[in-house]
C-alpha cells in the first residue's frame, strides 16, 4: 500500500540540504547555483521515482499475500465450486457458482483489487442470461485482517440482503468460507467448505 503522500515526500525533500565542499569566489556563485538548481531536480526526480515505485512495490506485496487464495475450489458433491486467478496488476479475479437439485444457479463475479485506500473486494450476482441481481453498484468489502492463510472483508455498501462480513481460511488443501450477518442479528452464518481440485495432467 502506498503511504507516500505528496505531503510526506514534500517534507522529506525540503529536508535535504546539499553540502558545499569547499568556500567558493563570486566569479564561481553563478556557476554553481546552475549546478545547484540542475542537482535539485535531478534529486526532486529522483525521490518522487523512489517514492512511485516504493508505494506500487508495496501495494503489490501487500496483495502478494493473498496468493494462498488463488486455485480451483469444490465441495464435496460437486455442488458449488469457486475459483480463482493469482494477484496481477493490482487485482485477483475469481467466479462463484451454485448449482440447485432444482437447477437454479447462483452464480458471482469477484474481483480484489488494491487502491490507495486499501484492499477491497467486490462482487454482483447474476443470472443464467447474465441479467445482474444488483442493478447498480457492486456489493463492496474493505479488508479487515490478513495472515498467510486467512482474510476477512467487511462490507461498506448499502445492501443489507448480502453478509455483513466475509472470511477465508485455508488448511492446505481445504477451505473454508464462513459468511456471517451484522453482530447481534440472529441469524446463522454461512459455511461452504471446499477442497482445491487438482488440475489434470
Amino acid at each position: 500500500m502506498n503511504t507516500n503522500t505528496p505531503s510526506s515526500n514534500s517534507q522529506r525533500l525540503s529536508s535535504f540540504s546539499p553540502r558545499l565542499q569547499r568556500p567558493i569566489l563570486h566569479d564561481e556563485a553563478k556557476q554553481a547555483a546552475g549546478d545547484r538548481s540542475v542537482k535539485s531536480i535531478a534529486i526532486m526526480m529522483m525521490f518522487s521515482l523512489v517514492g512511485l515505485l516504493t508505494g506500487a512495490n508495496t501495494s503489490a506485496a501487500e496483495l502478494e499475500r493473498l496468493d494462498w487464495l488463488a486455485g480451483h475450489w469444490v465441495d464435496e458433491d460437486g455442488a458449488y465450486e469457486e475459483v480463482w486467478l493469482a494477484p496481477a496488476g493490482g487485482t485477483m479475479v475469481g467466479s462463484f457458482r451454485w448449482i440447485f437439485p432444482d437447477e437454479r444457479q447462483v452464480l458471482e463475479f469477484l474481483v480484489i483489487d488494491e487502491s490507495e485506500a486499501g484492499i477491497a473486494f467486490r462482487f454482483k450476482h447474476f443470472e443464467r442470461s447474465f441479467e445482474p441481481w444488483e442493478k447498480q453498484q457492486p456489493n463492496t468489502y474493505q479488508l479487515s485482517s490478513l495472515t498467510d492463510q486467512s482474510v476477512t472483508f467487511i462490507r461498506t455498501s448499502d445492501n443489507t440482503n448480502v453478509p455483513y462480513s466475509l472470511s477465508y481460511t485455508r488448511d492446505g488443501d481445504r477451505l473454508l468460507f464462513i459468511g456471517e450477518s451484522e453482530p447481534g442479528t440472529p441469524s446463522d452464518p454461512l459455511r461452504l467448505e471446499f477442497r482445491r481440485k487438482q488440475l489434470s495432467p
